[in-house]
């Protein structure tokens, strides 16, 4: 699964994502970028919200707010192991 393939599930539906976070404990997330579900958010890039290419913003739909994960401690989108490797950008 590529990250393009995780970024086109999320603009289409609510995805299950599990990954690494800073502190090292697991954390898992209902997430999306569907518009439908997204409330509008005055911002022009998702880069601007979190800030690098390494992190991803995604609307947490259980806590109703933005939040991010690193593409690098990505582990599972829906049950499915997540291997892409990052590249340098």
């Amino acid at each position: 699964m590529s990250r393009e393939n995780v970024i086109k599930l999320l603009q289409a539906d609510v995805v299950k994502l599990e990954f690494i976070k800073a502190d090292g404990s697991l954390r898992m997330m209902n997430a999306t970028l569907e518009s439908g579900i997204v409330p509008y958010t005055p911002v022009k890039t998702a880069r601007e919200i979190s800030g690098n290419s390494a992190s991803q913003p995604v609307w947490d739909v259980d806590s109703s707010g933005w939040r991010s994960f690193r593409w690098d401690s990505l582990r599972e989108v829906n049950d499915t192991v997540y291997t892409e490797k990052l590249t340098s950008e």
